[in-house]
């Protein structure tokens, strides 16, 4: 019976929600969105607490070794390097460390250094404190 009319199961009728099936499907992307935020939100905060630890801990070491190393810098004394520095070779958050004398020979060092190390053996003016590679160096005059 071709009509005009398009057949009753072609015909777009409104579809109407129960309030229950709209409440659920706004709390779904409520939610949805919710964790989509927290998941991208807590590990850059983690990310960045972790950095702020390892930027501090980088000074404090830094700061006090240099103090201290003073004496074997002064008489470019490799053993009393060693003394000073030897202990940090143990610490799970240093991957490298080198002291070098006013003309750029090594003293001492542990680990594998950055790239930052070639900078430092032209010599260091004042403390300084960057990232690079995933890595956070502090360089400081002695």
């Amino acid at each position: 019976m071709p009509s005009g009319r398009p057949s009753r199961a072609l015909r777009s009728r409104p579809i109407r929600l129960s309030i229950h099936v709209k409440l659920i499907g706004l709390i779904s992307v409520m939610m949805t969105a919710i964790v989509g935020f927290l998941t991208i939100y807590f590990p850059a905060r983690q990310s960045a607490t972790i950095h702020a630890g390892l930027s501090a801990r980088a000074r404090s070491y830094g700061a006090m070794l240099a103090t201290q190393a003073r004496s074997a810098v002064a008489f470019s004394d490799r053993e009393t390097a060693r003394e000073i520095l030897s202990p940090l070779d143990d610490d799970p958050y240093v991957a490298s460390i080198a002291l070098f004398d006013d003309h750029g020979e090594t003293l001492y060092a542990h680990g594998s250094p950055s790239d930052w190390v070639e900078r430092a053996k032209l010599g260091v003016v004042s403390p300084r404190l960057f990232a690079l590679n995933g890595r956070v160096a502090f360089v400081a005059p002695v």
